[in-house]
């Protein structure tokens, strides 16, 4: 992941409306002003529904997003309550995330220009944690997104019947990191986490679940923005995969590196993992 503004040359510029005449709308805030919670056309609150929190990467905004990544198709066919959750806003007016190291936004417009302000001519690499320690300065505390995400979470709860086994958090890009990050730090809330070219935070960033989360990571082999090999600063799709089989105790097994679905044996509490790569 590299700055906002390489991360933005990677956005898909298309526009798309959400068009489901069956599904139902209404709204929750939580902070960062109002908030589009979807669900059935035939809810029914004697009936325990599955709940899809959805974080849209840098700059992302929706409709866009619910339509291209969102479910809306699926919201009666599953019973599914879908939240369109809504990140930051940081100097250049573009949402995002505070994941972690650089997969979040910059608010400092002094630094904004040049990514030398972050590189290590040493090791030829830009600077994860010096993006991290401008993002703490400028842009606000570590784990605002994380309560931001939580209190989404309990509102919904609150307002409609959901199985608090099936709370999940579906991600893209800077949102695929937050949604590492909620697996992380919320999995004592979320039970399941679905990743589109995402990456989880090191585990110097305290990535340490209390819970076992079900994971399933979906990349682009061909992916030139979040590279599906990883990068000295990031894991790839398979290195991100091999840490949370490590964090769910799933039998240590190898995932190639390979543009197909893989999926590791059941870890603890039957939680499962896949990947999914496409070229």
């Amino acid at each position: 992941m590299r700055s906002p503004r390489s991360r933005a040359r990677c956005l898909l510029l298309q526009l798309a409306l959400v068009t489901s005449s069956a599904v139902k709308y209404t709204s929750i805030r939580a902070g960062r002003g109002r908030v589009t919670v979807q669900y059935p056309s035939r809810y029914s609150s004697s009936t325990a529904h599955p709940l899809v929190v959805l974080l849209p990467g840098y700059s992302d905004g929706y409709p866009w997003y619910s339509h291209r990544f969102g479910l809306t198709s699926q919201i009666d066919a599953q019973n599914l309550v879908v939240v369109w959750a809504a990140g930051r806003t940081d100097a250049f007016n573009s949402s995002y995330w505070m994941a972690w190291g650089d997969w979040t936004g910059i608010c400092d417009l002094a630094a904004n220009y040049s990514d030398a302000y972050f590189y290590d001519a040493q090791k030829n690499v830009l600077r994860p944690d010096s993006y991290w320690a401008s993002a703490l300065t400028h842009c606000g505390g570590a784990f605002s997104d994380v309560a931001y995400v939580r209190k989404l979470i309990t509102m919904t709860q609150a307002k409609f019947h959901i199985d608090p086994a099936q709370v999940a958090v579906l991600g893209h890009s800077n949102g695929g990191g937050m949604a590492y990050r909620m697996a992380c730090a919320a999995a004592d809330l979320i039970t399941a986490a679905v990743v589109v070219e995402g990456a989880p935070p090191p585990d110097r960033y305290n990535c340490t679940p209390s819970q076992p989360v079900r994971l399933l990571h979906v990349h682009g082999t061909a992916d030139d923005c979040v590279l599906y090999m990883g990068h000295p600063t990031y894991d790839g799709a398979v290195g991100s995969c091999e840490r949370w089989l490590r964090f769910n105790a799933c039998p240590v097994q190898a995932l190639a590196h390979q543009p197909a679905a893989r999926q590791a044996a059941p870890g603890r509490g039957g939680t499962a993992l896949a990947l999914i790569g496409r070229r």
